[in-house]
């Protein structure tokens, strides 16, 4: 377990997609255009969000995948950053560079969760950062925390109990939680 003496409150958390909230595995078309019809998420880290939004938390899906995940976070009232510029991948550093320069984010301020090679640059550049324990050891070597559950098994909500153990927090109230799925045009 790492020493988390030192950790920052996050005011931003950056959360990878594919290999974090989801186990990584997607369901394919043989059709020509949209060849990604489906990915699972777990309900569960859709509460964890509303809970970050309680907690005044700021977060961001980042993914160089817009297919599912785009219009599922719109959905959901969730930020989402889509990597590829003329289809072609940028480093994930970049854009939360440009969110964190906007909003006056320090380094130590922001959390990024990732689980592979394309999200190496968002690790250094975080102040903390996560990765499911079924990542590559190149990944794990490389993060401030090893969570113990693998991609797609509730991260979202296991950095959330992070959060409020770490810094002595209180849950906030479900009638609050409900509060703030009235901003998501999908409800369940």
């Amino acid at each position: 377990m790492t020493n988390t003496s030192k950790i920052n409150k996050p005011k931003c958390i950056f959360f990878d997609v594919d290999g974090v909230l989801t186990d990584g595995s997607k369901l394919y078309s043989s059709e020509k255009g949209s060849p990604v019809i489906g990915k699972i998420f777990n309900d569960i880290d859709f509460t964890a969000f509303k809970i970050l939004k309680c907690l005044d938390i700021d977060f961001y899906w980042i993914s160089g995948d817009e297919t599912v995940n785009k219009d599922l976070a719109k959905n959901r009232s969730i930020k989402f950053i889509y990597t590829r510029v003329d289809n072609i991948p940028r480093k994930k550093s970049e854009f939360m560079s440009k969110i964190c320069q906007k909003n006056n984010f320090k380094k130590e301020e922001i959390w990024f969760v990732g689980d592979d090679f394309f999200d190496l640059s968002a690790i250094n550049m975080a102040g903390f950062s996560f990765c499911p324990s079924n990542s590559s050891n190149a990944i794990k070597s490389r993060v401030n925390y090893v969570i113990p559950h693998n991609s797609g098994e509730y991260l979202a909500s296991w950095i959330v109990d992070f959060v409020i153990k770490e810094f002595k927090l209180e849950y906030p109230s479900e009638d609050v939680i409900a509060e703030k799925e009235i901003l998501e045009s999908q409800k369940y």
